[in-house]
């Protein structure tokens, strides 16, 4: 992978990084600007007489004043709720009656587009779904780029977060990143703190009070998996954003392991 440089424990205290010289090639995808709007996961079909169009990036609002950026201005649709920091890369397809349904990477349903215009979310709390109703035009909530330098503040930042929620600090370590893959990376320490938090105020947990360490490295496919007192976060840089898993699935995969 060629030569490493880690990054000094005393600047970052709790975080381990090592920048390769060799990419490992993080797909990002087609910028907002040349991406289609395309129907497959893309325009809403329209109402009565030609309703108005979604623009490619929309904020919707539920009835309960819940509201969420749905971003599909590329070839990876994305998700973001107000007030929350995790950014969920979709996977859409087609359901009934021509509706474009969007799921996250355990095939939760997530969102469903009508194909008369309509919009409704599904949570954990309403798995029915709530209807959402367009309230206009949005800026896109696609990760921006991260350097390798600032990827050490931001692994920082995350792992403070995950320690404030578990009550102590656990490491975050990720000896096998390049500068063209610390954007993932990134994105990836952002949804295992989310995913730490969640978990920390469901239930007390062995699996936290034993856990020592979150490690970040490379595969082929994303993944998690807990081996002894390490959560293993496994990206793939070669998936682009949807090269990491979400909080859902790492929260899934500590509840199995506790």
């Amino acid at each position: 992978m060629g030569r490493s440089v880690a990054a000094c424990a005393g600047v970052a205290p709790g975080v381990i990084l090592a920048f390769g010289v060799a990419a490992a090639g993080f797909a990002a995808g087609p910028a907002a600007g040349q991406a289609r709007f395309s129907q497959g996961h893309g325009a809403l079909f329209g109402g009565r007489g030609g309703a108005e169009i979604a623009p490619p990036v929309a904020k919707y609002v539920a009835p309960d004043d819940r509201a969420f950026i749905l971003d599909r201005s590329s070839q990876t649709p994305l998700l973001k709720f107000e007030g929350s920091q995790e950014v969920w890369v979709l996977r859409p397809a087609p359901g009934p009656r021509g509706d474009v349904i969007y799921r996250d990477d355990l095939g939760r349903q997530m969102v469903r587009a009508s194909r008369m215009g309509g919009m409704t979310v599904f949570t954990a709390d309403r798995p029915s779904g709530l209807p959402a109703a367009l309230a206009g035009q949005a800026v896109s909530i696609r990760p921006s780029a991260v350097s390798p330098v600032a990827l050490i503040g931001h692994f920082v930042r995350q792992a403070v977060r995950a320690a404030r929620a578990v009550g102590r600090r656990i490491p975050f370590e990720a000896p096998e990143v390049t500068p063209e893959t610390s954007t993932l990376f990134a994105d990836a320490a952002t949804t295992t703190a989310e995913a730490m938090v969640r978990y920390s105020g469901r239930r007390q947990s062995r699996l936290l009070a034993r856990l020592r360490r979150v490690r970040f490295t490379v595969g082929p496919q994303p993944a998690v998996s807990v081996t002894g007192n390490v959560l293993n976060i496994i990206v793939a840089p070669s998936q682009g954003l949807a090269g990491r898993p979400s909080s859902e699935r790492i929260v899934r995969t500590m509840a199995a392991a506790d």
